[in-house]
């Protein structure tokens, strides 16, 4: 039983030491041209997330991803978006009213706009 042990030890020390290697090597080669486009995305998620899941975000990121819907939304919608998501808390209260529940009343958006703001602001905003 204790050399099945010991060797169970060894084969999982065999593998930490190797995600070890792993990562050092990545680290070690994260500017190389061909790594560096796969580990800037890796690198950019990895922090988003944490940004998100830590309730940690900044308005401007946000107001920037909402400006990348300008081609695809009618000016009167962007114009909407633009005046009412100019604070988190405005965005949350958006969220809540249009992404989770369903407002029955007359909105400036189409239902297309709506979920492409709604992507966005999930993006950005604390998950409850």
């Amino acid at each position: 039983m204790a050399a099945y042990l010991r060797r169970l030890k060894v084969s999982h020390m065999k593998k930490f030491i190797f995600i070890i290697i792993i990562i050092l090597l990545a680290v070690e080669f994260r500017d190389h041209p061909t790594l560096k486009p796969y580990m800037d995305k890796i690198v950019g998620s990895v922090k988003t997330e944490a940004k998100r899941t830590a309730g940690v975000s900044e308005l401007p990121a946000l107001i920037k991803d909402l400006e990348y819907l300008e081609g695809s939304l009618a000016l009167h919608e962007m114009k909407f978006i633009k005046q009412n998501l100019t604070s988190f808390k405005k965005a949350q209260s958006f969220f809540d009213q249009y992404c989770h529940g369903i407002e029955l009343s007359h909105t400036a958006l189409t239902s297309y706009a709506i979920k492409k703001t709604c992507g966005v602001l999930e993006k950005h905003l604390p998950t409850t």
